[in-house]
């Protein structure tokens, strides 16, 4: 309704079709955080490095959770400390827009940190 218009002017509108849009937006709002992961090996590239960690800034910029994965293959586990600190390093590289939570843990050949965004958008 716009009363100080000459005519005053009102809209007509399908109040369920506005009721449904008002609960769409809600829930976008509420959107769930989800939980994505991102794999790493020891042998990784630098490019290679430098995308998947893109990816996971992307993740945790639109709000979701990331768990750092490292595997390691065949007598790689050898090498568990290269393995936390590649951890650390994305840790580093991250540490603008999430924080870690808990300690990295080790799982068999797998080694992996949970990331969480520190603001929400």
């Amino acid at each position: 309704m716009a009363p100080q218009a000459n005519p005053p002017v009102c809209r007509i509108v399908d109040y369920g079709k506005y009721h449904y849009q008002q609960e769409k937006r809600d829930r976008k709002q509420k959107r769930r955080t989800k939980l994505k992961e991102v794999k790493f090996t020891i042998k990784i590239g630098e490019h290679d490095f430098q995308t998947k960690l893109n990816r996971a800034r992307e993740f945790l910029s639109k709000g979701d959770m990331v768990r750092v994965s490292i595997f390691f293959r065949g007598r790689e586990v050898v090498h568990a400390s290269r393995g936390r600190e590649m951890l650390k390093r994305v840790e580093e590289q991250v540490s603008d827009i999430a924080r870690v939570e808990g300690q990295p843990s080790a799982k068999g050949r797998i080694l992996q940190m949970m990331l969480v965004p520190t603001h929400q958008h």
